[in-house]
């Protein structure tokens, strides 16, 4: 049982990027100390009712992909404590939905252009509504800081940094980023 028995804040900075048909969505990580994870629907109205039906998914990283997108479809995606307490939503529209080469320049994001699992060099993409100070780091499994990619002043727009000469081992990581308040995390698997 809960012993709050309130719901998460719902999850905000929801943003859709489309490539190769499948449809990335991202949105900035709640703080909550139970948080559980998410959960992501698809529907074909404004107004659709999450259910069981429509559910897409469920994540425990702020990030979600949909590979079987359906031009015209509306997203919702909501915060889940572990309790079992469901956030109120955020909402994409159709029209919100962006191509993947070019990301909108008013939102921050992370992204791995690479494929993944990632053999050879690992590409971090990552941008800023405005100037300011960024942190990008690697972390393993257990969130152990395994190589810090950047830290410092970054201007607004757009950012591709570079894992290449660096050395780590085979295995499951997180790129995470922290700048001006927004923070996101993104899982990639390093192979042979």
């Amino acid at each position: 049982h809960s012993r709050d028995n309130l719901a998460p804040a719902a999850p905000q900075q929801l943003t859709g990027a489309l490539a190769a048909g499948s449809l990335r969505l991202d949105w900035a990580a709640n703080g909550e100390a139970d948080l559980s994870g998410y959960r992501i629907y698809r529907g074909t109205t404004a107004g659709f009712i999450p259910s069981p039906a429509n559910l897409r998914g469920s994540a425990s990283l702020p990030s979600h992909d949909d590979g079987a997108f359906v031009s015209g479809s509306w997203y919702q995606v909501s915060a889940i404590d572990r309790h079992g307490n469901e956030s109120a939503v955020a909402t994409l529209s159709p029209s919100a939905v962006t191509d993947a080469g070019s990301p909108p320049a008013h939102v921050d994001f992370l992204r791995m252009p690479s494929a993944n699992p990632v053999r050879g060099e690992l590409a971090v993409e990552f941008g800023l509504r405005s100037a300011g100070d960024a942190r990008v780091t690697l972390l393993d499994a257990q969130g152990r800081v395994v190589a810090l990619l950047a830290d410092g002043a970054f201007e607004a727009g757009p950012h591709r940094l570079s894992l290449a000469g660096r050395s780590t081992h085979a295995g499951l990581y997180f790129v995470r980023i922290e700048a001006n308040g927004f923070v996101a995390a993104r899982k990639v698997v390093l192979a042979d």
